[in-house]
């Protein structure tokens, strides 16, 4: 075990990461480098560790099962070996899935794959697909959504494809409608509650919300210059994904209002339109759109790594899993009041739902 390790928050008080590097490609859950978030608990009922190693050897009782997929015999040991160039090879370690998991990786994996190519994931997909099966063991799923909330409405889901203006919405809210924070990306949801993931930055990329930080003084130089710099990279295909400049949400985290956890009492969905409306939908209807969302922005039940596991131990079978998202989206939109909003105008959609929630 490498002796250079530090613990992250990366869903306060739920999940903590365990690892050896500062920041880790593809992982949804944290843009940019791992961050300590104040204030927050120091025992965590999820701990994850991921550790990058110079090379990991196949143990010699370990037989392949799938193209690309050992395991070794009577443990719960998964091992992954894909071929780069010549002797060159990507390799992935995972243990104790059911326990506290353990995901080691080669530096030759984690340099250079650090976004999917093909059918090969980067590792920080890894990472989060199975911080996403750990939640759903706790009766939580991540959501692709933005949340906000106030003393008088409590929580408000924001559920959105994207590029619609969930984020903008989310910061309209917040910047001038008196709403605290909660999440702008994925939010940790159970059939009542939703928990904040902080560390998300989509927001730097939305030309709006990023004029509106710069002129309110939330974004440090060195993110100004960031932003410049990923502008020029994102004209360009593939670069953005090598070359991406980070940025760092803790002074905005720490001059916004902002919240961990809130109740959900609205959901909203977001789309454009040709016209501006508001409409209450059932909470079926709105439970399946935000399950459709889900879908298309994780990938844990397609995960060949987690299939493999699940082929081996059968007790962790991942319909069982997707079942449980379900169920908890459901519940969730259940107890929620739910409703649909059009607008021609992504800076509408604040005003709405302002209407709406009084």
């Amino acid at each position: 075990m490498p002796q250079n390790l530090a613990r992250y928050p990366i869903v306060p008080s739920i999940v903590e990461l365990v690892t050896n590097v500062s920041q880790i490609p593809s992982f949804s859950f944290v843009s940019g480098p791992l961050r300590h978030y104040p204030n927050t608990e120091t025992s965590y009922p999820i701990r994850i560790h991921f550790i990058v190693n110079g090379d990991i050897q196949i143990p010699p009782d370990a037989t392949q099962v799938f193209p690309l997929h050992y395991v070794q015999k009577d443990t719960d040991v998964i091992l992954y070996r894909h071929p780069i160039i010549g002797k060159i090879q990507a390799k992935l370690l995972m243990k104790d899935l059911m326990t506290t998991p353990f995901i080691e990786v080669n530096k030759t994996y984690f340099k250079f794959l650090r976004f999917p190519i093909g059918n090969v994931s980067a590792p920080g997909t890894h990472l989060t697909n199975i911080i996403f099966l750990k939640l759903l063991e706790k009766n939580l799923s991540p959501l692709h959504s933005g949340c906000v909330t106030s003393k008088a409405t409590d929580g408000i889901l924001l559920i959105a494809p994207p590029n619609t203006g969930k984020t903008t919405t989310v910061f309209n809210l917040v910047l001038y409608e008196g709403f605290e924070l909660v999440s702008e990306d994925i939010t940790v949801v159970s059939e009542k509650d939703a928990y904040s993931c902080p560390f998300t930055s989509t927001y730097f990329h939305s030309v709006p919300v990023s004029k509106e930080l710069k002129k309110l003084g939330l974004l440090t130089k060195v993110d100004q210059f960031n932003m410049i710099a990923n502008s020029i990279l994102n004209k360009f295909p593939v670069l953005p994904s090598i070359f991406e400049r980070p940025f760092d949400p803790l002074k905005l985290l720490n001059t916004v209002r902002s919240t961990l956890q809130t109740k959900i009492s609205y959901i909203f969905i977001l789309k454009k339109g040709s016209s501006d409306r508001v409409n209450k939908i059932n909470s079926s209807h709105i439970a399946r759109e935000m399950i459709d969302l889900n879908r298309f922005e994780f990938s844990y039940y397609k995960d060949p790594l987690l299939l493999s596991y699940g082929y081996h131990h059968p007790e962790y079978n991942l319909w069982s899993f997707m079942k449980r998202e379900c169920e908890i989206i459901s519940s969730l939109a259940n107890n929620a009041d739910c409703f649909s909003i059009e607008c021609t105008n992504s800076m509408d959609f604040a005003t709405k739902i302002v209407s709406v929630v009084g």
